[in-house]
């Protein structure tokens, strides 16, 4: 079975007629398979056919390399190329598997998808094989109802599956279904896909295996709202599918920033293999008709591309999880980059040799809660003026969790990484309140070994806040700040966190900085990025001259006291604490 080409073509023009000679080869293999059974003798076609059933029943992905069709929605479109052979790309394949998984695991999960994927007809052709081979009912929507189901209309959700249905063999059609408006009830197995537009109540009508809404962005910002919130309960498996070509407020782009990694699923324009290497130069001005942030939001599924209003940082290049090489902001680094390489040594060496420090900012109820992890790289000696370079190795969120599984898991990361120099963590300044009758997290974290300093309140005032905010970007801008790959919400937060203004408010003459930023996901690992900054700071400013002798005299008289047994899992030693203390009071 022919997947895609062996390598991508070099043009546009070269894509389109690889893309046809494979579709009419698909098509004749197609007509010669069913050739091949027509010309058995009864008896011996009837078995070829129950085996044939039982492998289509086995493997979702034989039945639909063999059994799939997708129709052409182009009004122009070649006769020959009108009914397509739905036969899987290699990223085809792996996303249906991937469907599974979250199916078994009973997630809710997420596709940003590229334009012009068949994403949409993927989804629908599972779904049918479900409802026809494995007792699998399913729940249909989109923004309107002609988009769920209007005869006659391939772009409708029940048209495509009838579609499908229509061109099966008769060994493999089901023949008992009551085929209505909204609705295709297979009699045999009693399981039905229903269909509706979508609306507040959209989903709770019962328990339903499949819930799947497609274009999932389209749908008006209350009515997602309210879907995402109600549905969860009432179904085995969910999957919102959509293009990010919508208000960067959509509950789409909170799921896509909030839902954990293994159950968002990008499908960008690289999934097909019949589309150059060069496609996005040649769909891009000056060559194409689309802008860079066009092509991006379309394309590449970048849904910084639709963020509106005024953002608290910006940075040259993309942040995007995706951005390629040529693209990607130099704020960015790996373990390969060779300023890390520069930094000192191998990448282990450097982590187990640098100072390292830490920055929470602590949610309430079930808030964000955020620990990022830093290096400092320090001026050479003589060279004090020189600013220390900040490098964000790491980062930690939660939801709801307690002080004993944050500590474990930050411990747990160091030793990963191999941090050998923790110093001290920068903490929220409401880290030093009581969370009701229990301790505050300054004390239950110090108590489990982080060596943790809330900062003073100064640092939460407009003052405060906007030094530190004004502080990163000029960091940023300078190289200061490097920020590793794999910091996934910084890396959000960097692109997307906003100004808390309407996006179509008239802000001439405003000043920004006595706007708060917004409240939203962005805003936790926000704030512990402007505590970090601070921190390290107030950290340099303290320590880096008397760092040698001051510092081995307070470990010399901590560890002869038995305060310090082990250096990854010790408190913060009392002479330190006061020195910050007295630092941070200086600060207000």
């Amino acid at each position: 079975m022919i997947r895609g080409p062996a390598t991508r073509p070099a043009t546009l023009e070269e894509s389109e007629q690889l893309r046809r000679s494979t579709i009419i080869q698909h098509k004749l293999g197609r007509f010669q398979r069913l050739d091949r059974f027509r010309s058995l003798d009864p008896q011996t076609r009837r078995r070829a056919e129950l085996a044939d059933a039982k492998l289509c029943k086995r493997s979702f992905i034989y039945w639909c390399d063999n059994y799939g069709w997708v129709r052409s929605e182009k009004a122009d479109q070649e006769p020959v190329l009108i009914d397509t052979p739905f036969v899987l790309w290699p990223d085809q394949v792996a996303f249906v598997e991937w469907i599974e998984a979250r199916r078994e695991a009973g997630e809710l999960a997420l596709v940003p998808k590229s334009r012009e994927l068949g994403i949409s007809w993927l989804v629908l052709h599972w779904i049918y094989w479900g409802w026809r081979f494995r007792r699998r009912a399913a729940m249909i929507g989109s923004r309107v109802e002609d988009l769920v189901d209007k005869a006659g209309d391939y772009r409708s959700l029940f048209e495509k599956l009838r579609y499908v249905h229509r061109l099966q063999p008769a060994w493999l059609k089901e023949r008992r279904i009551k085929d209505g408006h909204l609705i295709l009830h297979n009699l045999r197995s009693n399981t039905v896909i229903a269909g509706e537009s979508t609306n507040p109540n959209w989903g709770r009508s019962g328990r339903t295996g499949t819930l799947f809404i497609d274009e999932y962005a389209a749908v008006p910002k209350e009515v997602a709202r309210s879907i995402r919130r109600a549905i969860e309960s009432v179904s085995d498996f969910i999957l919102f599918v959509y293009n990010p070509e919508s208000d960067s407020e959509h509950a789409s782009h909170f799921l896509y920033r909030e839902l954990p990694a293994h159950r968002v699923r990008v499908m960008d324009w690289r999934c097909d293999p019949f589309r150059p290497e060069n496609f996005r130069e040649l769909k891009t001005l000056p060559i194409g008709n689309l802008t860079a942030e066009e092509f991006e939001q379309a394309y590449e599924c970048s849904h910084s591309a639709v963020a509106k209003g005024n953002l608290i940082w910006t940075v040259q290049g993309s942040l995007a999880p995706d951005a390629t090489a040529a693209t990607r902001s130099s704020v960015l680094y790996e373990d390969t980059d060779p300023r890390w390489r520069a930094f000192d040594g191998p990448p282990k060496n450097a982590r187990a040799a640098r100072l390292c420090i830490g920055a929470w900012d602590f949610g309430t109820g079930p808030s964000m809660l955020v620990c990022l992890i830093a290096l400092l790289e320090p001026p050479p000696a003589g060279q004090e003026s020189t600013p220390t370079r900040i490098w964000v190795d790491d980062e930690l969120t939660w939801y709801s969790a307690d002080w004993h599984t944050a500590a474990a898991d930050v411990w747990e990361r160091h030793r990963a990484n191999g941090y050998g120099q923790v110093r001290v963590h920068f903490g929220d300044p409401s880290g030093v309140q009581r969370e009701g009758d229990q301790q505050s997290w300054e004390s239950h974290l110090r108590g489990q070994g982080i060596p943790l300093m809330c900062l003073p309140v100064w640092n939460n005032s407009e003052a405060g806040r906007e030094w530190a905010i004004r502080t990163a970007q000029w960091m940023l801008d300078s190289g200061q700040i490097l920020v590793h790959q794999r910091c996934i919400r910084l890396r959000e937060c960097l692109r997307l966190w906003k100004r808390d203004i309407d996006d179509f408010a008239t802000i001439d003459g405003l000043d920004l900085e006595r706007v708060k930023p917004r409240h939203d996901q962005h805003s936790h690992p926000g704030m512990a990025f402007t505590y970090l900054v601070a921190g390290a700071a107030a950290y340099v400013r303290t320590y880096q001259r008397q760092r040698a002798a001051d510092e081995a005299e307070i470990r010399r008289r901590a560890g002869e006291e038995g305060r310090i047994r082990d250096p990854l899992s010790a408190s913060l030693p009392i002479e330190m604490e006061r020195g910050f203390s007295a630092l941070m009071r200086g600060l207000r």
